[in-house]
């Protein structure tokens, strides 16, 4: 019988880059191909005892102990959904991302005519999934979406093993549908001298590099000036990895905070829609797409910010 935890790795730019969180692999017979198994834990004892049980209750089945059926394959899927969703929302979960997560779950169980588990098979997942037109990012984000609730199932004991576990992920790699590109120094000279209501929000996007709902989220409390220099604090509850970050503002940034904002407003003022920043780019005379095919998009102000730091000689961690 095989049996171990690992860190999945991958090579980027030449050197090798180890996942946070760890992974198992095992096997029950001799000459079995061992089976990989996500465990989403950084600690390794934690992981060891994760695989143990899961090995336990896969020798379990084996051997007839476990029913091959269980009650919770015969109840209706849109109460199992509704479950899981009270539990991210009790789990302190971002409200966007427990309303996208549902969203595709819903769509996918609609789709394929599911209504009990029973029916969630690889065959009616992979023949639905090949009639889908869009983008392969959006192909992976419900995938990744559906395998996390199923997941859920298997650690609330209501799933011996998830049904859809070795469908193969969508690779997005090369398939993007329109890669984004950084603004140039001159793009971004000619913006912000452009716009006036946006200008405030577009100044936080380009000189903390942090992403559109991070830096929508900051209220008052989050900024603060000590000895003359001023510091905004991002709260891991909106960051997209989960760690609360210490930013001092850049003098360009802290001396339109001074100039525009006062305890009584909004520290961000209005945050654009996409719409809204393409007709600010029309307004300033800015190509969105260059001769590449690359767009810009709200998200390409991180992007910037990323860009003039390697440019200026600052080590990208």
């Amino acid at each position: 019988m095989t049996e171990y935890v690992f860190r999945p790795s991958r090579r980027v730019n030449g050197k090798r880059v180890f996942a946070r969180l760890f992974s198992g692999a095992y096997s029950l017979g001799r000459g079995e191909k061992p089976k990989r198994v996500a465990l989403h834990t950084p600690d390794r004892r934690v992981a060891q005892k994760r695989l143990r049980e899961l090995i336990v209750k896969a020798q379990q089945l084996a051997e007839g102990l476990l029913p091959a059926i269980q009650p919770s394959l015969s109840l209706p899927l849109h109460g199992l959904v509704s479950e899981y969703e009270a539990d991210m929302k009790s789990r302190g979960l971002a409200a966007a991302h427990v309303k996208e997560s549902i969203a595709r779950v819903n769509r996918i169980v609609r789709h394929c005519c599911w209504q009990t588990l029973r029916s969630v098979t690889p065959a009616s997942y992979c023949a639905w999934r090949g009639t889908l037109t869009c983008s392969a990012k959006t192909k992976k984000e419900s995938q990744t979406s559906l395998l996390a609730f199923l997941n859920w199932l298997v650690r609330m004991d209501r799933l011996h093993v998830n049904p859809l576990s070795k469908v193969d992920k969508i690779d997005v790699r090369g398939k993007q549908v329109r890669s984004s590109r950084a603004f140039t120094e001159d793009e971004l000279r000619s913006l912000l001298a452009s716009v006036s209501r946006f200008r405030l929000a577009y100044l936080w996007l380009l000189y903390t590099g942090q992403r559109k709902t991070a830096v929508a989220a900051l209220t008052a409390d989050d900024v603060e000036f000590v000895e003359g220099r001023g510091m905004a604090r991002f709260d891991a509850s909106n960051a997209k990895d989960k760690e609360t970050r210490v930013i001092p503002l850049h003098p360009v940034l802290e001396a339109a905070i001074r100039h525009l904002w006062t305890p009584r407003q909004d520290v961000v003022g209005p945050m654009p829609e996409p719409e809204q920043f393409y007709a600010d780019l029309k307004r300033a005379g800015i190509q969105r797409t260059d001769r590449s095919g690359r767009a810009l998009y709200l998200h390409s102000f991180r992007k910037s910010f990323q860009t003039l730091c390697v440019g200026s000689g600052v080590n990208q961690r």
